[in-house]
């Protein structure tokens, strides 16, 4: 593991934070969705 938390920006404002686990599997924005999707 890289980090205990993550925290994903967008044009400098903070849209999602928490565990790495519970983002990995619990993304809320639209815009960390298409991240991850496009990341793994």
């Amino acid at each position: 593991m890289v980090a205990d938390r993550v925290l994903f920006t967008d044009n400098t404002v903070i849209i999602e934070e928490g565990v790495t686990k519970e983002i990995s599997i619990n993304l809320k924005h639209g815009r960390t969705k298409k991240f991850q999707g496009k990341v793994i």
